[in-house]
């Protein structure tokens, strides 16, 4: 299997740039060695001062290295990042975009590498949601609400919020739209599905869905983890 690759090389003083030749002063030479063992003849696509950043194309998969040299008075820290431009493991969060008050909130994520469904996985989630609507907001609030003045051009029908806006930009310590937190694992229901079901949406609100999908490529051995997230309207 090959992909298509990105390498960052990131050294700790940035007064120091990429260098094609023998390291020397300012300068550092860095270089990709393959699973083969062979070091490849690329130079970076970016190389600036502090880091350069090499494009790999048809990358295969395998243990790969960096070697980096230069003569400085102390050593310089070292980090190498990558990012896989054409990743084989794929997630997909299927939530519908609105949904009503007191029903059940139902959700699934689909994972799958290179087309075959992985099953060997955790998944996650984290989700907020509204603790008070805005007509509650606004009885809470009243008092409050009667000394603050907005811009005269308001659309009538937008002056509660925009002075429940204002009320939170004034005293940020007030929680005026409070909202909590839950996390919660999802059950697989085979073949890479993974599901959960939630009753807990009395409040009407916007609900945030964030998943975090986390296991091991079955072609590299690597571990993954990726992250998937959603708004959905509870009216």
């Amino acid at each position: 299997e090959q992909s298509h690759a990105r390498v960052s090389v990131v050294w700790s003083d940035k007064r120091y740039f990429y260098t094609p030749d023998m390291a020397g002063d300012y300068k550092v030479f860095a270089a990709l060695i393959g699973p083969d063992g062979k070091r490849l003849s690329l130079t970076p696509e970016i190389a600036e001062g502090g880091f350069c950043i090499f494009d790999v194309k048809d990358a295969p998969a395998g243990n790969w290295k960096v070697l980096t040299e230069y003569s400085t008075p102390n050593a310089l820290k070292t980090t190498v990042g990558v990012i896989d431009r054409n990743p084989g493991v794929n997630a997909v969060l299927d939530i519908p975009a609105t949904s009503k008050a007191g029903e059940p909130l139902a959700f699934d994520i689909k994972a799958y590498e290179d087309g075959s469904a992985l099953e060997d996985i955790i998944v996650g989630v984290h989700m907020t949601q509204p603790v008070i609507s805005v007509d509650e907001a606004l009885v809470k609030y009243e008092k409050d609400l009667d000394k603050i003045n907005i811009t005269p051009d308001t659309d009538e029908q937008n002056i509660p919020l925009a002075k429940l806006r204002q009320l939170k930009a004034d005293n940020p310590s007030i929680e005026v739209f409070e909202r909590r937190e839950s996390r919660k694992f999802l059950s697989s229901a085979g073949s890479g599905r993974f599901t959960l079901s939630t009753d807990d949406t009395a409040q009407a609100g916007i609900y945030t869905v964030e998943a975090v999908i986390e296991g091991t490529e079955k072609k590299t051995g690597l571990k993954f983890r990726q992250m998937k997230s959603r708004a959905v309207v509870v009216e």
